[in-house]
């Protein structure tokens, strides 16, 4: 007699380990305590809220201490710890720092691309493997060394 096949259990996706967090440089005290909250699938409820894949915040401040609990020990759900604005003027004032500072790393990050590709146009020494300019006797070539 054959037995019939039973269901395997389906286990949810890992949780990210680390999130960006994004630091706003000059920020005053005027941020409230919080998390922002995703969902694995498409809709999920717990401790009275419906949670989706594009998330939202909630303010430590609204939530029990079992409520919070229940989010953060859900395996369906991401949890993020954050900082929200606490006025509409914070608020505003938090995104113009942050797109002053992302203009700055931009920047940063812009001028280092150049005097990078200005000193590698040497003669091909550091090329990357397999790229034109790597040699067959490279050992770091593998494509050469195969």
């Amino acid at each position: 007699m054959a037995k019939t096949p039973t269901k395997a259990a389906v286990k949810p996706a890992a949780k990210p380990v680390a999130a960006k967090i994004v630091v706003v440089k000059g920020a005053g005290a005027e941020l409230l305590d919080g998390i922002f909250v995703r969902s694995l699938p498409a809709t999920f409820r717990r401790a009275g809220f419906t949670f989706t894949r594009e998330g939202f915040g909630l303010l430590l401040a609204d939530l029990s201490p079992q409520q919070l609990d229940a989010i953060e020990a859900e395996p369906l759900l991401n949890v993020t710890h954050a900082q929200f604005p606490a006025t509409a003027e914070a608020d505003a004032k938090l995104a113009e720092l942050a797109k002053v500072q992302a203009e700055a790393d931009a920047e940063a990050n812009t001028s280092g691309a150049k005097d990078a590709a200005n000193g590698s146009a040497d003669d091909g020494a550091g090329a990357a493997p397999g790229a034109p300019g790597a040699s067959a006797a490279d050992p770091e070539n593998k494509e050469g060394n195969a």
